[in-house]
């Protein structure tokens, strides 16, 4: 099963952006969004703000996040 962590990464490396591009464009530091990837933070428990504004900046569904599917 891949790791929620692994899909944030993949989604952010299609969509072109650096951390830092998209924690500008979510409105998160870009520690939280180092903290995403290596796994220090947990996806699975981010609170809905949070989920829904990187779904938004990566344009995808914010269910895609937590999915091994492409949406």
């Amino acid at each position: 099963m891949t790791k929620p962590r692994t899909i944030l990464h993949a989604f952010r490396k299609k969509a072109g952006l650096t951390q830092q591009q998209l924690a500008d464009a979510a409105g998160l530091s870009l520690r939280y969004i180092q903290n995403l990837e290596s796994g220090e933070r947990d996806l699975l428990k981010l609170n809905l703000q949070a989920g829904l504004a990187l779904a938004d900046a990566l344009g995808v569904a914010p269910h895609a996040l937590l999915s091994e599917n492409d949406s």
